[in-house]
């Protein structure tokens, strides 16, 4: 397993411990820095693109992409909590995507397309009013997403989350027993 998917593996983890949406997740911190730790943009550091102020916040350490997905997880909670549970309002207020139209991720953007593809898919409304069952219940349902997705998102439509659940425990075993090798 390469580090970009072990990150993605705890991002899966970190999205429904936090109640949200793990397709949305996955592709947001994609996009956000293309999975690298290291990505810095102006003042945004590390795999989540955090600013100092909202790094410090909430309590993330950027070179570590650990607690930046942790602490993005965290952050897209709030965000979708006060947002009344709108996938498009909470990334917008993130900063992933833009209400400016001449925006490289902007309405018309191919990247704002393609987020709204996924959030339609997290039974969510981008109109501004739409709701999910994420935040209150802890984890939306992963088989909303369709029976074509690949990755970890396919893995999780056509097995379920009770297998995501021992390959991720097995992967922390793993992980644990590699870091005490180190």
């Amino acid at each position: 397993m390469d580090e970009t998917d072990a990150y993605q593996t705890y991002a899966v983890q970190q999205a429904q411990a936090y109640g949200i949406d793990p397709n949305v997740f996955l592709q947001q911190l994609g996009q956000e820095s293309s999975w690298d730790p290291n990505a810095q943009n102006g003042n945004a550091s590390g795999i989540a693109q955090f600013m100092p102020s909202t790094a410090a916040q909430y309590g993330v350490d950027t070179s570590d992409p650990y607690s930046s997905i942790t602490g993005a997880a965290q952050y897209d909670s709030d965000l979708l909590n006060a947002n009344g549970g709108n996938y498009q309002q909470m990334l917008t207020s993130y900063g992933t995507l833009s209400n400016d139209p001449t925006a490289n991720n902007g309405p018309g953007s191919s990247i704002w397309n393609a987020f709204q593809n996924t959030i339609s898919g997290a039974g969510n409304s981008t109109t501004g009013t739409g709701t999910t069952s994420a935040g209150s219940t802890g984890a939306t349902s992963a088989g909303s997403s369709s029976s074509t997705s690949s990755g970890i998102s396919g893995i999780i439509s056509k097995y379920g989350s009770s297998l995501l659940a021992i390959i991720l425990g097995m992967l922390m075993i793993a992980a644990g027993i590699w870091g005490a090798v180190k």
